[in-house]
């Protein structure tokens, strides 16, 4: 069984970010260039990293099998655009599990 591609999607935003931050990659840019991908794409997977550290957690603790449309990274750009505290909040009602993850990171 495979892991939901969303888990995926984290560990290649911070992987990219760890290449900026590193100076292996001078920007965005460079790291579509690098990747083969669209800058927009770029945005779009380094964007998770403005998500809660709560509803990072729960994503890389997605267990295989989870089925792939049930969290997506697209599913999930509503969220990153909220403020974190306000993330949680609405992560509760509208990410399937997340409601009863929460009790077990306190």
């Amino acid at each position: 069984m495979w892991l939901p591609k969303v888990v995926g999607d984290l560990a290649m935003a911070e992987r990219l970010q760890g290449l900026l931050n590193a100076g292996e990659a001078k920007n965005r840019a460079a790291l579509a260039r690098r990747f083969r991908l669209t800058r927009a794409r770029i945005t779009q997977l380094l964007n998770m990293l403005k998500l809660h550290p709560l509803i990072r957690a729960y994503v890389k603790s997605l267990p295989p099998g989870t089925p792939t449309n049930m969290i997506t990274e697209r599913g999930l750009r509503t969220l990153s655009r909220l403020g974190r505290k306000k993330q949680v909040v609405m992560a509760a009602t509208l990410v399937p599990g997340f409601s009863t993850f929460v009790p077990t990171m306190t």
